[in-house]
């Protein structure tokens, strides 16, 4: 009995230890910070010294196998010759890695450099897998650098802060300054007799009430094969019609797919933090937003908002909507790749369009020797059917789409370090010195990004001057640039694929197509652009209120969406904020307003080492 005893009691005791463990984790990272203590005025780089790096391998190459970074990748190669080291790069699932990743790190997997977003990052910290990196230590070795995060969204520093102590450089992602604008089914604005892209609210509204009354897909077919038809095949095709609708929507995806550049029209962003006189305030609260949801209403009423937008996913339903012929406008998509007459995008529209026009024309008695001649004869037709959509102008001259944030969080993440460069420091300092080296050396940024002209791409005609082309094998969007260690489209790398730095303007204009930068000014000029106080409402919160804020996000996404349904009544609007403020959202705002000082006492801070730095070689 007493042997049972003793048992029970060791077990109790164990169980009740391993809890204590699991509860105060500072217990076991106690043994680990006193010797993560660098002393960095004693830590010296020597060029002449040659460094191993361990890192992780680009996550495009889980994309596709012809994505894996060759063993002698040019990018890679370039790198080590020019920087003295060795990049060693190991295949890491990001899923797993996302999900897994204290297990993954515990066991002993832990990189020298490594690629973390804030919640991920606040983990490794308290785990003790990464090491402090002073805000002076960046600003000494790498102030080119910290002076674009300054300038480009500052906020993105205390993301990579855990109790005032800084772990992370804040990445920066270039080309996510800039809005992306929505496309039209160009052949649909030329049936209704609109040749020109919609701009302004009221324009919007016209072409969605036309696209919804006047059989916008069965007048394009016409258009292009009326004059093969006879009157009763004309009439057949007006009569069989499928219906159509303006638009869908994905309101899960509220980053994306929120009709985001609705509410810019009326000066807010639902799920932005904004100031107000000075004060930050929430976007989804504001008078703003009650508008544009009321206007949303009342075009899901009129039937120009298709009802599957509840439930439809923006890169898959309601893409397949507009490939299908089901809608004529989708919201939050033109890059100028996408658009270019070799997208992949294009292209596939094109072939589907084709299909179905070949479909209708052997339904309408056209044999197939005559169905392949007329379609033959009208190849143009499917070269590209979208045209490029501008932010539409407000009642009161607002412009606004969302961004994701270009600095740190939600698009970029951070550089981190692992603690296993303790025992060689030198290599945080000798990463710092390369990215700076790499950001202020024109040529080297080329080739690390765009790869070597003439080997991986060469300059072309084109309507608007010379543009770069990808050369076979590696093509101008394809991973075998991956694999090179280069970004997947050449069009838009505009940072370092292997050593993430930002292309300065000036050599994105140089390089670039003139095409893509004609795209820029005329649909998606940064100016459009909405960008939240904190670059992005949940990866950038503080750790004590995200679990909060999630909740509240989803709390507001669903209300927002009864409103537009007609399940609450826009009358009920007060109630809905009282609502929310009350569940968290007047939390929450304190916590942000706290947050918000800190960004901006972290950003004086930065500052001041700059101006120290910016201008002293070493």
């Amino acid at each position: 009995m007493r042997l049972i005893t003793y048992k029970t009691t060791t077990i109790a005791i164990v169980l009740i230890l391993f809890w204590v463990i699991l509860k105060f984790p500072t217990w076991n990272k106690e043994n680990i910070e006193p010797v993560q203590i660098i002393d960095w005025s004693n830590v010296k780089d020597d060029p002449n010294e040659h460094l191993e790096f361990e890192l992780i391998m680009p996550g495009d190459a889980v994309d596709s196998p012809d994505a894996l970074l060759n063993e002698d990748a040019y990018a890679k190669r370039l790198l080590e010759e020019h920087f003295n080291v060795t990049l060693n790069y190991k295949m890491v699932d990001p899923a797993t890695y996302e999900r897994k990743a204290a297990l993954v790190k515990a066991s002993g997997f832990i990189h020298d450099v490594l690629i973390e977003e804030t919640s991920m990052l606040k983990s490794s910290v308290k785990h003790g897998f990464i090491v402090p990196i002073p805000f002076e230590v960046i600003c000494k070795y790498a102030p080119s650098y910290a002076r674009i995060v300054q300038e480009w969204g500052n906020y993105g520093w205390q993301g990579s802060v855990v109790d005032g102590v800084n772990y992370g450089i804040p990445l920066i992602i270039a080309d996510a300054r800039y809005p992306k604008v929505g496309i039209w089914r160009k052949d649909w604005l030329h049936a209704i007799g609109f040749d020109r892209v919609p701009d302004s609210m009221e324009e919007y509204e016209k072409v969605f009430k036309l696209f919804k009354t006047s059989k916008p897909d069965a007048k394009s077919f016409l258009l292009a094969f009326g004059h093969e038809l006879d009157a009763e095949q004309q009439q057949k095709v007006l009569d069989e019609s499928n219906p159509v609708w303006a638009m869908s929507g994905d309101v899960i995806n509220w980053r994306a797919g929120m009709f985001t550049e609705i509410f810019g029209a009326f000066n807010v962003q639902p799920f932005n933090w904004v100031l107000r006189d000075g004060e930050i305030a929430w976007g989804g609260t504001q008078e703003g937003s009650r508008k544009a949801v009321e206007l949303l209403h009342s075009w899901y009423k009129a039937g120009f908002i298709h009802p599957d937008f509840v439930t439809d996913e923006w890169m898959g339903e309601v893409l397949s909507k507009l490939y299908a012929g089901v809608t004529g406008y989708l919201a939050h998509w033109s890059l100028y790749s996408e658009l270019h007459p070799q997208g992949e995008r294009v292209q596939t529209m094109g072939r589907l369009q084709r299909n179905r026009d070949r479909e209708l024309l052997l339904r309408l008695g056209k044999s197939k020797l005559e169905a392949d001649s007329l379609l033959e004869n009208q190849s143009q037709r499917y070269v590209n059917l979208w045209s490029p959509a501008t932010v539409p102008r407000g009642p009161d001259g607002y412009r606004g789409h969302r961004l994701y944030g270009a600095v740190g969080g939600f698009s970029g993440g951070y550089y981190a370090f692992g603690n296993t460069v303790i025992e060689k420091p030198q290599k945080v300092l000798r990463w710092l010195r390369m990215m700076e080296t790499i950001m202020n050396d024109e040529n080297l940024l080329i080739n690390i990004s765009m790869g070597k002209e003439n080997l991986h791409w060469e300059w072309r005609d084109s309507e608007l001057g010379p543009e770069p082309v990808g050369k076979e094998p590696f093509g101008t969007m394809s991973y075998k640039r991956n694999a090179e260690g280069l970004g997947w489209s050449l069009w838009h790398q505009e940072y370092g694929y292997l050593v993430q730095v930002p292309m300065k303007e000036f050599i994105v204009k140089r390089y670039f197509p003139p095409g893509k930068i004609e795209f820029r000014k005329r649909f998606t000029p940064s100016e459009w652009g909405d960008e939240c106080l904190f670059g992005d409402t949940e990866s950038n919160a503080p750790n004590h209120i995200s679990s909060l804020i999630k909740r509240m996000n989803l709390y507001q996404q669903t209300k927002l969406t009864e409103f537009i349904v007609g399940d609450l009544d826009i009358s009920e609007w007060d109630n809905y904020v009282r609502e929310y403020n009350m569940l968290g959202g007047d939390e929450i705002l304190i916590g942000m307003q706290q947050y918000y000082k800190e960004i901006l006492e972290t950003a004086d801070r930065v500052n001041s080492n700059i101006s120290i730095f910016e201008h002293k070689s070493l």
